[in-house]
């Protein structure tokens, strides 16, 4: 019995932990970061960095881990790797890969955008699915594990527009 409630624990804190946006503020960097878990894999973030005197623009990033361990990773930096978000075809900037636990952490950057139309454009999404596509030069599987993730954009708006707040207090 006492293994199972151990195992329910374990397991049901991380699944709390992806119900909300987090809101970092860095006073040393003067950035301040709107970030939520993956839910396919948690500790990949969605991330929106604000940064000081700025306020009005976003930058967006996201990150996936892979286990695959592919000893040319870092060559992927300043990469544009093709995705499908939300069943649209774009392309994001391999900003870097860092070595982390059993594997690499890989940052991807979309790019910079205003704020209110970031928030006019994702604001009644419900989730927000990023999958790495292969194409003639690229193959996924030979640098991911795992291809997808999805982070929930709940209360996206509400949270971008705090991240705001706090980036114009800075």
């Amino acid at each position: 019995m006492l293994k199972i409630l151990l195992f329910l624990l374990f397991f049901s804190l991380p699944l709390a932990a992806q119900e909300q946006w987090l809101i970092k503020v860095d006073e040393d960097d003067s950035t301040v970061w709107v970030e939520r878990n993956g839910q396919v894999t948690h500790g990949d973030k969605l991330r929106y960095r604000f940064i000081k005197d700025g306020c009005d623009v976003i930058q967006e990033v996201f990150t996936f881990y892979t286990m695959v361990n592919n000893e040319n990773i870092k060559s992927l930096k300043g990469r544009v790797l093709g995705l499908m978000i939300n069943d649209q075809q774009v392309g994001a900037e391999v900003m870097f890969a860092l070595p982390f636990l059993s594997g690499h952490s890989v940052w991807f950057n979309l790019g910079h955008y205003y704020v209110d139309d970031h928030i006019d454009y994702w604001g009644s999404t419900k989730f927000y699915e990023v999958e790495i596509v292969d194409n003639e030069n690229f193959m996924v599987a030979d640098f991911f594990d795992i291809r997808v993730n999805k982070w929930d954009m709940d209360k996206f708006a509400e949270s971008l527009t705090v991240g705001q707040k706090k980036c114009k207090s800075l």
